[in-house]
This record gives C-alpha cells, sequence and structure tokens, in this order.
C-alpha cells in the first residue's frame, strides 16, 4: 500500500513521454513476430531504441521522449521498409500505420543494418541481448552463461552473480528441475544459437518468488511461433579425456487456434576427472598424513521429452497443456588410493577404496494455465497449477582393501553398500492479476500456495563372511520432510518517460517439518516473512540513466542438505544433512549507471543472516572428516562492477567485465569463532570476429583471483575457450566447431587451516575438449499465435537434488 500511494503521489508531480503503437503483417496478412522495430531520430537518423513485434504482429515502445522521429522495420527474408517522419508528443500516443513487409526476392542481398545493443538496463536487472548481436555464440547455453558479466560458475555447477551464491536459474520463466551438478549437464547440451537474450535480475519484482538470495537469471529462448510444421534437428560429439555425444530434435505447429510442440533431447557427458587431497590430523603429541588419490568417472545419460499445446479458444481466452519428463542413468566409479602416514612413529598403510554408483533420477510434471486478456492496454488474469513428482533410486557399493606399503593385505577387505531412495512430490497453484491503466500505471497483485513432501530411505548393508548382506542398524536411517509456502503479492509501476517507479511486497507464510523416526529426531518450522522491493531508474539524459534498488529475499535450504542422512564418499569422508538449517535472509540494494548502452557501472551492498556455509570437521582422531552445510551469523557483500561492449569496428565485436567483490563471514564453527573477509576480483571476455566466406571468430576467457569461502581458501583459476562457426542453405545449417579450456587452467585447488584440519585439494577437471555441433531447421511460413506459458513451481524446483 505504501509503494502504491508514492506512485500516486509522483503521479500528480510527473508528466510521462509518449507511447508508439503499431502492427505488422506479411503480404498474405499474417502477423509478423520478432521484427526488429528500430526508433530513428528524424534529424539525423540515429537509432533512439527498438522493439520487437509480438505474436500477433504488434510492438509498442512507451516513456519515448517528445521530439520528431520515424520508424525502421528489419526482418530477416523481407524487404526492409520505413515509416514517414511523425512527432511524439508528451503523454500522447502515436498509432503508427499497419505496415506490410515483401517477402524478399533475393535473399543473398538481405543485410541486418541494425542491430538491437548487447546489453540493455531495465528496473533491476541486466539485459544481455543475444539474438540480433553482430556475431552468434557457438557453443552451448551452459558456455553462454559464464560470459554473462558477473557471472561465475565453479566445476560442480554452483553459480554465483556479483560474487554471492544463491542465484535461481530459470529458463523461459520454467525450473530446470536439476541440482546444481545436473543442471551444468543439462546446460551442457542446449545449443546457444537458440539463446534470445539473458536477464540478470539482482533484484527480481515482488511478483516473483522471495527464493534466491543472490536473485534471478532468466535464460529466454528464441521461439519462431510460424504456421504449419516447423522443425529443428540437432547433434553433437566432443572428445576430451573421454567422448561425449549429445542430440534431440523438436516439432512444433503453429496456427491462430493451436500451437503446440513436442522435444527430444538426449545427453552423454562422459567425464574422467582427478582428485588429489593431502589432510595432516593432530592428535596430541601424534600426527597423522592422509595422501590420497582419486580417479573419478561419471556419467549421467540424460533423456527428456517436454510436450506442449496451447488453443486460443478467443482472441483473449487461451487455455494450456505441459507435460515433461526427464530420465538420468547414472554410472559413477571412484577409485581411491589413500597413503596413511604416522609422522612420530614413521609407519605407513594404504587404504584402496573403489566406490561404483548405478542409479536413475526420474522426473515427471503436469502444468495447465489459462490466461485471460481483459482489455486492450494487456490487462490480464491467469490461473497455472503445476502437479510434479521426483524420485532418485541407486545402489552404491563401497569396496574397501587395507594394504601394506609392499601392496599386500593388512586384514581382510570389507565390502559395504547403500540403497538411498527418495520420493519428492511437489504441487503448485498461483493466481495473477495484472491492470494496466492508460499504458502509463500498472498494477500487479496475486496469490500462490505450494505443498511439497519428500520421502527418504537410507538402507546400509555390510557383506559377512559368507557374502551375504546384512542390515547396519547403525547406520540405516530414513527422514520425510513436508512444507507448505502460502504467498501474496502487490505491485505496482508508473512510467512517467524519464523516470519509472516500481514499488512491490510479498508476504510468505512457511510451514514445515522433518522427521527422522530413527534417529528421534522432529522439527517444525512455522514463520511469516516479508518481502518489500523498490525501484527507480531516472533518465538524465539521451546517454546516461541511473538506476537504484532496495530488496530484501530469502534462500531456503534444499531438501538433501536437511536430510541427517550419512552419505559415505569413502572411508574417512562422509557428507551429513542438517535438519536444523534455517534459511538465509538477505537485505541490501545496488545503484547502477549506464551510457549509451556501452559502458555499465554498478555497486551495491547486502547483508544475509544465517548465510549458508559448508564446512568440514574432524569426527574422531583416526582423521574420519565430515562435510555439511552450517548457518553463520552474518556474510556481508559489497561489489562494484563495470561492463563495456561495443564494436571497434564493424567486423569486430567486443564484451568485457571487471567485478570486484568483498565477503565477510561471521560465525562460531566447532566451538571456535569465524572472522574472515577478503576481496576478490573476476574479469570475463567475450571477443567476436566476422571473418572471410561467412566464418565467426569467437575467443571468450575470464579469470577469478583467489577467494576465501568460509573456512575454505580457493586458489586462483582461469579459462581461455575458441570457437568457430559457419552456416549454410540460407542459414538452415548451422555448423560450429570448439575448443573449451585451451591452457587447461581450470583446475581448482583449494586449501584448509582452521582448528585442528590442514587440508590441500586439487582437483583437475575433464574441461578441455574439442567439439563439433550441427544444427539443422526446416519449415514453416507466416507466423502463427505464442502461447503465454507459465510455470509456477520454479523456486521449489531448484531445491531438489
Amino acid at each position: 500500500m505504501i509503494g502504491l500511494a508514492f506512485l500516486s503521489s509522483l503521479a500528480s508531480a510527473q508528466q510521462g513521454g509518449g507511447t508508439i503503437s503499431g502492427k505488422i503483417r506479411d503480404g498474405g496478412q499474417k502477423p509478423l513476430e520478432y521484427v526488429n522495430v528500430l526508433l530513428l531520430d528524424a534529424k539525423d537518423s540515429l537509432l533512439k531504441r527498438g522493439a520487437l513485434s509480438n505474436a500477433d504482429g504488434t510492438y509498442l515502445m512507451e516513456g519515448v521522449a517528445p521530439g520528431n522521429y520515424l520508424l525502421s522495420f528489419v526482418f530477416v527474408g523481407y524487404q526492409k521498409k520505413w515509416s514517414g517522419v511523425f512527432e511524439v508528443k508528451p503523454g500522447a500516443e502515436h498509432h503508427a500505420d499497419d505496415v506490410v513487409l515483401l517477402a524478399s526476392t533475393d535473399l543473398k542481398q538481405v543485410n541486418i543494418e541494425a542491430i538491437d545493443p548487447l546489453f540493455s538496463q531495465k528496473p533491476g536487472m541486466l539485459v544481455m541481448n543475444l539474438e540480433n548481436s553482430a556475431v552468434k555464440m557457438s557453443g552451448t547455453v551452459f558456455e553462454a552463461l559464464t560470459k554473462a558479466p558477473g557471472v561465475m560458475i565453479d566445476p560442480d555447477g554452483n553459480i554465483s552473480m556479483k560474487g554471492k551464491a544463491g542465484v535461481q536459474i530459470y529458463l523461459d520463466g520454467k525450473p530446470t528441475y536439476l541440482s546444481s551438478d545436473q543442471l551444468k549437464d543439462y546446460l551442457m547440451t542446449l545449443p546457444a544459437s537458440d539463446i534470445l537474450r539473458i536477464e540478470m535480475m539482482s533484484t527480481p519484482p515482488a511478483k516473483y518468488n522471495a527464493e534466491g538470495s543472490a536473485g534471478i537469471i532468466n535464460i529466454v529462448t528464441r521461439k519462431k511461433q510460424q504456421s504449419g510444421l516447423t522443425g529443428t534437428v540437432s547433434g553433437g560429439i566432443g572428445q576430451g579425456n573421454t567422448t561425449r555425444t549429445e542430440g534431440g530434435i523438436n516439432l512444433g505447429y503453429g496456427s491462430n487456434k493451436l500451437s503446440g510442440f513436442a522435444r527430444y533431447d538426449y545427453s552423454d557427458p562422459y567425464r574422467q576427472e582427478t582428485k588429489v587431497v593431502v589432510r595432516t590430523v593432530t592428535n596430541g603429541p601424534h600426527t597423522t598424513v592422509f595422501d590420497q588419490h582419486v580417479g573419478l568417472g561419471f556419467r549421467p545419460f540424460t533423456q527428456s521429452v517436454k510436450t506442449g499445446l496451447d488453443w486460443f479458444a478467443t482472441k483473449r481466452l487461451t487455455l494450456g497443456l505441459r507435460v515433461d519428463g526427464t530420465s538420468t542413468e547414472r554410472n559413477t566409479v571412484l577409485d581411491s588410493r589413500t597413503t596413511i602416514t604416522k609422522i612420530d612413529s614413521g609407519s605407513a598403510n594404504v587404504l584402496h577404496q573403489i566406490n561404483t554408483t548405478a542409479g536413475t533420477f526420474k522426473h515427471g510434471s503436469v502444468n495447465v494455465f489459462v490466461n485471460q486478456k481483459l482489455d486492450t492496454l494487456g490487462s490480464e488474469l491467469s490461473l497455472s497449477a503445476d502437479v510434479l513428482r521426483y524420485q532418485n533410486r541407486s545402489v552404491e557399493n563401497y569396496d574397501l582393501y587395507f594394504m601394506n606399503m609392499a601392496g599386500g593385505n593388512i586384514m581382510p577387505a570389507s565390502f559395504q553398500r547403500s540403497l538411498p531412495g527418495s520420493n519428492i512430490a511437489i504441487s503448485v497453484a498461483q493466481l495473477d492479476y495484472n491492470k494496466v491503466f492508460r499504458k502509463t500505471y500498472k498494477m500487479e497483485a496475486g496469490l500462490k500456495s505450494s505443498f511439497v513432501r519428500s520421502d527418504n530411505d537410507l538402507p546400509f548393508q555390510n557383506q559377512d563372511a559368507n557374502g551375504l548382506w546384512q542390515k547396519d542398524y547403525s547406520r540405516t536411517n530414513s527422514f520425510t520432510y513436508s512444507e507448505n509456502i502460502n504467498a501474496a503479492y502487490l505491485d505496482g509501476t508508473a512510467d512517467y518517460g524519464k523516470l519509472q517507479v516500481q514499488a512491490g511486497l510479498r508476504a510468505e507464510q512457511t510451514v514445515s517439518k522433518g522427521i527422522s523416526p530413527t534417529a528421534g529426531q522432529d522439527h517444525e518450522n512455522n514463520y511469516i516473512q516479508l518481502f518489500p522491493t523498490l525501484f527507480l531508474s531516472k533518465t538524465i539524459s539521451e546517454h546516461h540513466s541511473l538506476q537504484a534498488t532496495l530488496f530484501r529475499r530469502i534462500n531456503r535450504p534444499a531438501y538433501d542438505e536437511l536430510n541427517p542422512f550419512i552419505f559415505y564418499v569413502d572411508q574417512y569422508l562422509r557428507k551429513v544433512g542438517n535438519p536444523y538449517l534455517q534459511p538465509e535472509i538477505s537485505n541490501g540494494g545496488d545503484l547502477s549507471y549506464s551510457y549509451k548502452s556501452n559502458i555499465y557501472v554498478s555497486l551495491g551492498a547486502s547483508r544475509t543472516t544465517h548465510g549458508f556455509a559448508h564446512v568440514t570437521s574432524l569426527v574422531d582422531s583416526t582423521g574420519v572428516t565430515s562435510q555439511m552445510v552450517v548457518n553463520m551469523n552474518t556474510i556481508d557483500n559489497g561489489y562494484f562492477s563495470l561492463t563495456w561492449a561495443g564494436s571497434p569496428v564493424k567486423w569486430w565485436t567486443s564484451s568485457v567485465n571487471m567485478t570486484l567483490n568483498y565477503n565477510h563471514y561471521l560465525g562460531s564453527l566447532s566451538g571456535q569463532n569465524l572472522d574472515r573477509g577478503n576481496l576478490v576480483y573476476n574479469f570475463n571476455m567475450t571477443e567476436s570476429f566476422l571473418l572471410k566466406m561467412g566464418l565467426k571468430l569467437e575467443v571468450s576467457g575470464w579469470y577469478q583471483s583467489p577467494m576465501e569461502y568460509s573456512i575454505f581458501l580457493i586458489q586462483p583459476s582461469a579459462d581461455l575457450s575458441l570457437g568457430l562457426s559457419k552456416t549454410f542453405f540460407s542459414d538452415k545449417l548451422k555448423c560450429s566447431l570448439s575448443v573449451s579450456d585451451v591452457f587447461l587452467t581450470q583446475a581448482q585447488h583449494a586449501l584448509v587451516n582452521f582448528q585442528d584440519q590442514q587440508l590441500t585439494n586439487t582437483y583437475n577437471f575433464d574441461s578441455r575438449y574439442v567439439y563439433l555441433r550441427l544444427r539443422y531447421s526446416f519449415g514453416g511460413s507466416g507466423s502463427g499465435r505464442k502461447g503465454t506459458f507459465k510455470n509456477v513451481a520454479d523456486d521449489l524446483q531448484k531445491r531438489v537434488g
């Protein structure tokens, strides 16, 4: 209410800019979607801004400064067209004449003479526009994400933005269905050529879930809703330490009444990696050194099927259905040799352990939605509901051999296994109301309710002398977790041309309960949190603008992080869930400046209470170490980011970003205070070159300085990658050849020196590989209508491990 009152007071004191709208058709009078509409100054034809036409062929530009302009309409395969000169008056609406674009008679002579800037600023977000960039990036969506300014991804797939962890990843507003490592494998199967833009929202509006203390990254892919049957077929093969393959087919159908699609993808990203861990354990006068060398083999074979159908019952009413399914067959082999040396006696032995895991991860979801447009201004009412199911099953074997340095057995071999299984059920419903007042003021309100139940079992068994499996009751456990989140939000927006204001408030009630019968543990939570947001955007002059934001957000634990099960990595390393883990709450704000869509400067700060931190601790004097996630008292973050994007010459497009972060951790771990902070700087760049014969070359790289995370000191790492691409047959066939991590500099080196723990960890990833990818598109003519699919379970699915 306060936010809306603030907007009303501004409305009486300001006069907004003008509005430009119109409609575009082809020669057959069918609407054209994704036409570039460019607003040019009538005096010198300088580009002022751009827009894309919607599925019904309409386009809209709001907040246009008063003046004389003309419009240019550009679409591949069609003849370019201009409007006449017209005037935009303060607060007035200019309805341009309908435009008809005729197909080009000579496709070889069709050139895009103007492109959208690589970056653009919107309230609370920086948008990286890739659809119309001079050079489309080769490679995968995952590789494209690593090139986004301020975004860093560690080798396990954990994503941070502007130095903060807790980022939520959206794909076309839909959940990715996967945990961090599975997300990495999935994004590495999707071609970057499909990306329209990457939206980096450090401060999402109130209509978005409050989940994600560092914000949201939404990857928007290109969707051509053409009439008739369309499709793409893609495939790829890569060679690193192992051979990897990928492929898929995507079919679509569009008309003025129906729009549907069916997609199948598969990925076989086989990886072989190595790790060296050296731990020194001191127990009184005795010191023991554990020197561990590990070979890792991962083979997550993933298949996914996605289908959907939109029915345009009337011009304003759309009904839709989505059915998705994913299945991953996991096969993992860990071969570890640990030399255990007792310094005081000089004796040494070897533990040889072989872990094999075979399992399946299955996911299915059904989504139904209804969207009712209420008027021609854009007001609408929508209802969406999701039902999702997850099933995780595996058999994990641990074979242990105890030997002397000569290789002889010093005790009988030990054979153990666990059979973990989990079932997760999620049900979500959301109602949204969007009211537009004269295209200047907008109000959004909504309700959402979600229900989650997670059932987990961990039978553990030992093999006896007769080769029979016997249940180990000391390590067998079960855990049930249920959660209900109810939310309501109200958001108001006002656009006065040079000033845009958006204020919102979201309330979320969380009721959760975790039960572990075998451990005798029962944990309940019931709390209500308020999440306000405020955005201010001011255009100072033609080339200068400022933005300011304030926010409050939450990051809830992943379901497996709450699970008190003990997962055994090897004889001396285990991972344990923490049922006492509380959500982390982040409060902060930032200030941004942009110049000519080429230079972006931002700085901000936040404080996170109960911040998550991954820690290790010694279980006993034998050197057994446990890993878990705990709550810190506070994590303070400050950042400064500078981004430049432009074209030094016509055939060279450049993007460079430098980000400085300061993170400070304050808390108590194992009875000892932790008070650490350090300055970290990241640098990334992408250089694209148009060569002869239509070849496109891309050189990209990044560098991350040393950094402290909780009790870990992480050494610097870097990357340099190359890509070459070319299209054939009127851009229907695209071929790309890429080489990642040319100098093998992505390896991770981490140190721990805390309490009685001294540890060095070197992880060498299978990061250098050569990849050949082919993608062929077929079919399609004219334009069909575009659906309004909305998934409302995005925040919950990210927490599924």
